[in-house]
This record gives structure tokens, C-alpha cells and sequence, in this order.
């Protein structure tokens, strides 16, 4: 291997580390947006159950207002919790991630195909037909 062949590999493997650097920081800005569009959701979820045990409290008395407080207070936290587990926790592989690069800013697949082509050839064999089905 020859020194500007050795360059060009280094250039390359520092672009792609970019690339990556920067659909992991788009990924983790993903994630977010879901997470800030999900836990209204997951908290309205959870009052809505404590409002109905209030209104089941009120017609039978069984939980003081303290009791269905701290119900609805603990629903919501555990809602909130569950939500940003779930949400935060998912990792996308790097072609999920320059998938959604692509069509976010109308790349016209130009980060998967960087991908797919740093990951190597591509094997197509299972895309053919046994011979068996031809016959």
C-alpha cells in the first residue's frame, strides 16, 4: 500500500467517523422530539386514571383526597418514567440512523449509501430463487 493510498484510507475512516458523530447526534435529537411528543401523552394517561379513581373515591368513599393524590402523583411519575426509558433506550443501528438523516433533510439516500458502502459489498443471494421453484 502506498503512502497517498494510506492517506486517502485515513481521510476516509476520519469522514466516516463524522458521518457517524453526526447521525448519532441526530439520532439522540430524534429520540428527544419523540420523547417531548410522548410524555404529555403518557401523563395525560395517567391523570385521566387517577380522575377516574377521584370519581370512584367520591361515590364510594374508600381513598381520602391525600390517598388519590399521591395516586395520581405516583401514576404520572411512573408514566413519565416508563415513557423516557422506552423512548431514551432505543438505539437505531447506522443505517436506521441514515435512513432517517436522508429523509429528514431530503438527502436523496446519499448517508445510507455512504453507509452501505462503508460497510462493504453487498451480497445479494438472498434475493435469487432456489432452482427447485424454477421448474
Amino acid at each position: 500500500m502506498t503512502t497517498s493510498q494510506r492517506i486517502a484510507d485515513h481521510m476516509d475512516d476520519n469522514g466516516f467517523r463524522a458521518l457517524q458523530n453526526r447521525l448519532g447526534q441526530w439520532d439522540t435529537r430524534r429520540r428527544q422530539a419523540t420523547l417531548l411528543r410522548w410524555l404529555p401523552r403518557a401523563l395525560a394517561a395517567a391523570l385521566l386514571v387517577g380522575l377516574v379513581v377521584a370519581l370512584v373515591a367520591r361515590a364510594r368513599p374508600l381513598l381520602t383526597a391525600g390517598e388519590i393524590a399521591l395516586l395520581s402523583v405516583t401514576l404520572a411519575g411512573v408514566a413519565a418514567a416508563v415513557t423516557a426509558a422506552t423512548t431514551l433506550a432505543q438505539r437505531s443501528s447506522l443505517a436506521e440512523q441514515a435512513r432517517f438523516a436522508d429523509r429528514h433533510f431530503a438527502l436523496r439516500e446519499r448517508a445510507a449509501a455512504a453507509v452501505e458502502i462503508h460497510a462493504g459489498p453487498v451480497s445479494y443471494t438472498h434475493l435469487t430463487l432456489p432452482t427447485s421453484d424454477l421448474v
